[in-house]
């Protein structure tokens, strides 16, 4: 029977068409003894594949394994005889296109590329000159025809990027009851008294950060300071405009006198405005700040370019914040995301990164493993004469082997990288997705031969219980760490360190996230009791190399020997699970994971720098770092950093000269002088306004004096101004001596409402401030 059986394999391989060399080297493959959890069906099948892989052509070699199995399997044929992969996921469309990235030689031959390229039909979409790639888009069949071109060094299926959003569930809420409703009521009530200026939602981490505290002690809100925002967009739906109508965001027609617009330096679409929902988190906690958006989507080296434009002139912003995350970004160096991070904190700018979603050990909910690579009871794979092709890793032991670690959640996708210098590694490492049976179900086997990236990856097909990823190193490749990544998935063999890439930039904010609402403790303050989400990715990140591509450590790339060096992330925890204006069904309100974490805590250094401009980036981490809230483990912890930001404790250390700034209180609308005694101002009647103003700072509003406005059709004001005097701190004054007056003309239908603005300004402070106020005719 198993001669019969090496006689249908040997007849399957004739009928693939692979050149004679190439089946001559796959009959004379001979697959080791298996060992557990490794069945001979796995030795012979990723045999197989290896002998496909000693078999491309030089073109071929410059492919990504998986875009080259979406060729074959165009084309009706199979990766390698035998093996039975599911279908590579690369993300052709019904016609046949694929956005692929395409590295290229130098800078100086990639306009000629792009020629090349258009000429066999292909549209180009991203180039980028300083990073020596192009995201175009091709049919499928020409793939191999641009991967041939001499100055194409790599081709591969466009990298994705991940959005450190989270679809984190909540229960559906039971229907509300009048002591619900009133609860709500009076919640609000209290959000508008603790802010004033904001729009018609307000992020609950204002409150559970005491952000407005801040701005109603010290009078600070975040003027004179740029905060720039990355992610995938901001006005892809189409409804930034009334974000700025209602309040939400600064802009023409903002209510609140904030008319200076969002800079959009790039958009992109089409896009859920996961950019614009991180905006109104800024714009909640730091209203004065300017604020700016570049989206990440375009590409990676688009993403890099936008955050160093961020920086630069004309935009010169003082704080950054993301939330994206590109497959590739490396693990044990930093990729060009990072090395932009730390372009733009070496001039200046701080950086505050989502730390990511994907999980932690302490929270149960890993998907990822680092070690040292160790064959030492695994099967070794052999050529005939005895010469070995190659081994892959146990995760167990020698008397214990586990030869492959089992996937028990599946995650958007399977990534590999080992210890090798970016775009330079001579390495070669292989990745597989095996099922319980022991049949290779996907693999990524692109060749490393010096000037590749050392990464693999596979993407998942639906999972099955018991499929494991095997790494496998080839004879001759050095023994390196590793890591395997799920990506929100999970594994049964895991380790901390799943914070990587940009977001582990030594010099970068590498955000947390803390539920603001239920189990948070909105509408009080964080406090040490307060949990960390369990998704949010936890670390410490070690890294190998410099950015330049020297060691750290020459000669020593292994954890066992502690090679290279230890950055502690992530830093800091913010809040999330907040309120935006995006609709319920897109994930984005409720508003959870790191991508909402990172604005929190960008903004709160806004308001810090607003207060103290002189203050220097390492003297705002100081302070942040020192003021914050330990939660988890005592003392730093790889989960929490060093604690939840705390915005009012933090204002405290800067101890500013505050400033004041004024709120508004009660407004109460009655009938003047011509009117019917109903008690309602209506059509053909003239009405007063008796208006509170206070002053909920340290400091002194003097010459008090506002003035009211309307646009309404048929409304007029009659007295217009009131003098309120000096507001000492805490206190508030009215205009009952002197109320506004307003006459509602006879053609004013009941149920308008009449839209004032009060714009007040003082000394002490920066003034003019501006409040909408509404009155319903009739009522």
């Amino acid at each position: 029977m198993k001669f019969e059986r090496i006689v249908r394999w040997f007849a399957r391989i004739a009928r693939t068409g692979l050149k004679p060399a190439a089946v001559a080297a796959l009959l004379l493959f001979r697959p080791a003894l298996s060992a557990d959890g490794v069945s001979d069906v796995t030795v012979q099948q990723i045999g197989a594949l290896l002998a496909e892989k000693a078999s491309r052509t030089p073109a071929q070699q410059k492919m990504d394994s998986q875009l080259l199995q979406a060729v074959r399997e165009s084309q009706g044929q199979p990766m390698a005889p035998g093996v039975n992969l599911a279908p590579a996921q690369v993300g052709t469309d019904v016609n046949g296109k694929i956005a692929v990235d395409v590295s290229v030689r130098s800078a100086a031959t990639l306009d000629a590329v792009t020629v090349q390229i258009e000429a066999i039909g292909g549209e180009i979409t991203a180039p980028s000159w300083q990073h020596r790639t192009i995201r175009a888009r091709i049919d499928l069949a020409q793939a191999e025809a641009v991967a041939g071109l001499p100055d194409v060094t790599f081709l591969q299926p466009a990298v994705r990027s991940l959005h450190a959003q989270s679809a984190r569930p909540v229960a559906s809420p039971a229907p509300a009851g009048f002591d619900a409703r009133a609860a709500r009521v009076k919640q609000r009530l209290g959000e508008a008294l603790r802010h004033p200026l904001a729009g018609t939602v307000n992020s609950q981490g204002d409150r559970t950060h005491r952000a407005d505290d801040v701005r109603n002690t010290y009078g600070f809100s975040g003027a004179g300071v740029r905060i720039g925002v990355l992610s995938d967009s901001f006005n892809s739906l189409g409804t930034a405009a009334a974000d700025v109508t209602s309040g939400n965001l600064p802009g023409p027609g903002n209510p609140y006198g904030r008319t200076t617009s969002v800079t959009v330096v790039q958009d992109f679409t089409p896009a859920s405005d996961e950019g614009r929902a991180m905006l109104q988190i800024v714009h909640d906690l730091a209203p004065d700040a300017q604020l700016f958006f570049a989206t990440a989507d375009v590409s990676e080296a688009g993403f890099a370019a936008n955050i160093v434009a961020l920086r630069n002139a004309p935009y010169n912003c003082d704080i950054i914040i993301d939330d994206v995350f590109y497959f590739d970004e490396p693990v044990f160096q930093d990729g060009i995301v990072a090395q932009a991070v730390n372009t733009v904190t070496t001039a200046g700018a701080m950086y505050f990164s989502s730390a990511g979603n994907e999980g932690s050990v302490a929270k149960s909910s890993a998907g990822y493993y680092e070690g040292d690579f160790n064959d030492a009871g695994s099967p070794a794979f052999t050529y005939p004469g005895g010469a070995k092709a190659g081994t892959i890793h146990n995760f167990g032991t020698v008397g214990s082997p586990v030869n492959g670690d089992i996937v028990t959640t599946a995650g958007f996708t399977y990534t590999l990288n080992w210890a090798d210098p970016v775009n330079a590694s001579s390495n070669d490492y292989d990745l597989f997705l095996v099922s319980s049976t022991g049949t290779v179900k996907g693999s990524s086997t692109n060749v490393q031969n010096g000037t590749q990236l050392a990464y693999e990856r596979v993407s998942p097909p639906a999972l099955v219980v018991g499929d494991r990823l095997v790494v496998f190193k080839t004879a001759a490749a050095a023994v390196r760490a590793f890591a395997i990544n799920t990506l929100r998935g999970r594994l049964t063999v895991v380790t901390t360190g799943q914070t990587h890439g940009h977001s582990a930039a030594v010099n970068g904010y590498s955000v947390a996230a803390a539920p603001a609402v239920a189990p948070g403790p909105y509408p009080a303050a964080f406090g040490a009791s307060s949990p960390v989400e369990n998704f949010s990715s936890d670390g410490p990140r070690r890294v190998f190399y410099n950015e330049d591509g020297s060691p750290i450590t020459a000669g020593n790339f292994l954890f066992v020997t502690n090679g290279g060096t230890v950055r502690n992330k992530p830093d800091l925890t913010a809040a999330d699970g907040v309120s935006t204006t995006l609709p319920p069904t897109s994930g984005l309100n409720p508003f959870y994971g790191t991508s909402a974490a990172a604005p929190h805590a960008g903004a709160i250094a806004g308001l810090l720098k607003s207060a103290s401009p002189a203050l220097t980036p390492a003297q705002v981490r100081t302070i942040l770092t020192s003021t914050a809230v330990d939660v988890e483990s005592p003392g730093f912890d790889n989960i929490s950093g060093v604690g939840i930001v705390q915005a009012f404790q933090a204002m405290q250390a800067v101890a500013p000269v505050p400033q004041a700034t004024i709120n508004l209180g009660t407004v109460t609308a009655a009938e003047g002088t011509f009117s019917n005694g109903n008690g309602a101002v209506d059509p053909g009647e003239v009405g007063t306004l008796v208006v509170q103003l206070t002053n909920p700072t340290l400091a002194n509003a003097t010459t008090v004096l506002a003035t009211l406005t309307t646009a309404t059709p048929g409304v007029t004001i009659v007295q217009g101004s009131a003098e309120y005097g000096t507001l000492a701190p805490s206190t508030s004054a009215t205009n009952s001596l002197s109320p506004f007056v307003f006459g509602v003309g006879s053609s004013v239908p009941c149920g308008t409402v009449i839209s004032f603005s009060l714009s007040v300004s003082f000394g002490g402070g920066a003034s003019p401030q501006v409040f909408p106020i509404a009155v319903t005719v009739g009522k």
